[in-house]
């Protein structure tokens, strides 16, 4: 199980030169629309195209609750392939768009991928 934490200094640096090599600004307002799974999911299927299915997934609300809900679901359903499982604490972080938490996320499934294994216990590679 991961847990959230705070991004290295070479490991902010990584992670910000993948997010500019896709064109992804995490700012303020982007992080409000992360903290729903639905426009994480959009942008974890540029990668992980056969792992993600958009359906599952309820349209982002505010609410905290129905955004912690598509989190289990996210969790559940993709993270799990990829032998990263989050915990109720850390879905609520990501869902209350706590600073770091998708950071941390996008770390770990972009930039840091030989951590990942698919379900068929192969290594799932990405390059920086």
């Amino acid at each position: 199980m991961s847990h959230i934490r705070p991004l290295q200094p070479d490991e902010c640096s990584n992670l910000n030169l993948w997010l500019k090599m896709h064109q992804i600004d995490i700012n303020a307002k982007k992080r409000r629309e992360l903290s729903d799974v639905l426009p994480v999911a959009t942008i974890v299927k540029m990668v992980y195209t056969r792992l993600v299915d958009l359906n599952p997934y309820a349209q982002p609300r505010n609410s905290v609750a129905n955004k912690l809900q598509n989190w289990k679901v996210f969790n559940f359903t993709v993270l799990k392939k990829l032998n990263l499982k989050l915990s109720e604490s850390d879905m609520r972080e990501l869902a209350e768009g706590k600073v770091g938490a998708i950071e941390w996320l996008f770390h770990e499934l972009f930039v840091r991928p030989e951590n990942l294994h698919g379900e068929d216990d192969q290594v799932i590679r990405t390059a920086i």
